[in-house]
């Protein structure tokens, strides 16, 4: 493997693992607070979570087609395929993600289209055996990932451990600054 393609295999190792993480994060925490599944959280946290799950296939993707080069990047690969065909099986991850937040009941051509009509038919999870179903997948897949990547994982957190600080460091200032300017009505001319 190439080293370009190297970095390309540590993003998206990264990438699975930072997303993977968040969702765990996230249903631990919808469990934890006992956010009711009528709630509007609960919900958009779902649909939050279609999101997550397109990039995880993005990732996926990515990693099939350096595959090709790779015996061992092949056989990982293989080794999680069940559970990415399960996580696949789930059409309209991807339409959901698009319809309801990407491109807000809108198509291409940025006509109409209704979430609640472009979703019917599709298979989406929805209830609790489902999403708790779609977690096992996702965390099945990061392990795996994880455990076979681990030194280029750590290598590329290491990486990026000080720029995400920085980016904080950064969100910290911010915020504090516009604090400290925040006026009612600061941005209303008259």
């Amino acid at each position: 493997m190439e080293q370009s393609e190297i970095r390309i295999l540590q993003e998206c190792i990264l990438n699975i693992d930072m997303t993977c993480r968040s969702l765990y994060a996230a249903n631990i925490e919808r469990i934890k607070f006992k956010i009711p599944k009528s709630s509007v959280i609960f919900m958009d946290s779902i649909r939050y979570s279609y999101i997550q799950l397109c990039t995880i296939q993005d990732e996926l993707k990515i990693l099939n087609g350096l595959a090709k080069n790779d015996e061992y990047l092949k056989n990982t690969l293989y080794i999680i395929s069940p559970a990415a065909r399960a996580l696949n099986k789930y059409t309209g991850i991807r339409k959901a993600r698009n319809v309801m937040f990407a491109h807000f009941n809108r198509d291409r051509n940025d006509n109409f289209t209704p979430w609640w009509k472009e979703l019917i038919g599709l298979k989406l999870p929805r209830f609790k055996d489902e999403l708790v179903h779609i977690m096992t997948y996702v965390q099945l897949i990061n392990g795996i990932i994880v455990t076979r990547y681990y030194e280029q994982l750590k290598e590329i957190s290491k990486e990026v451990e000080k720029e995400v600080n920085e980016y904080f460091e950064w969100i910290k200032i911010q915020e504090k600054d516009v604090l400290e300017n925040l006026t009612p009505f600061a941005n209303v001319g008259c």
